[in-house]
């Protein structure tokens, strides 16, 4: 019994890399049994994929459309390759719903000023009082200075105050 002899290897005509300066693959047997060339800045088909003469006949896309007839981009792009458990909301109707009656614009200064007392009234039910509506920073701790050192920092202080470049500043020192 004869062993079976080894296929010949094809033998490709392309160029080695570093010499593909001028070489333009146009053939299926152009790139070998292998795929693109990234040094050849055209348009590659490798194996003949995407090579829209063999996609097919038909070039048109089924659009899936809502009740008004335009199309519903929840079906047709964002859909495409999810997980149907997972929920998309690609319009403001669908995460708030229809609009209707309800009236959307900014609320009065009497609706707003009532509000704010009945809010704060609840809070003051609560045990909770008022002071000052501004933020402020009140220090935890308190650093003791001498006498030369405080006369010294209240200087800095007040250079700080003239500055106009220094939003704001803290400190916890006492005279």
């Amino acid at each position: 019994m004869e062993a079976p002899k080894p296929k010949p290897k094809k033998v490709y005509n392309i160029p080695p890399y570093g010499q593909r300066e001028n070489y333009v693959p146009r053939c299926r047997e152009d790139y070998g049994d292998g795929g693109a060339f990234p040094e050849i800045h055209i348009t590659q088909y490798p194996l003949d994929m995407g090579r829209s003469e063999l996609a097919g006949e038909t070039k048109v896309v089924s659009v899936a459309v809502d009740e008004e007839g335009n199309a519903d981009y929840d079906r047709n792009l964002l859909n495409q390759g999810r997980s149907t458990s997972m929920v998309i909301h690609s319009k403001i109707s669908t995460l708030v719903g229809a609009v209707g009656d309800r009236d959307l614009s900014r609320p009065s200064e009497e609706e707003v000023a009532a509000l704010t007392l009945k809010t704060r009234e609840a809070l003051e039910k609560k045990g909770y009082t008022f002071l000052s509506a501004e933020p402020a920073y009140i220090p935890s701790t308190y650093t003791a200075l001498p006498e030369d050192a405080a006369d010294k920092m209240t200087r800095l202080m007040d250079l700080l105050d003239d500055c106009d470049d220094v939003q704001g500043f803290w400190h916890n020192w006492e005279m």
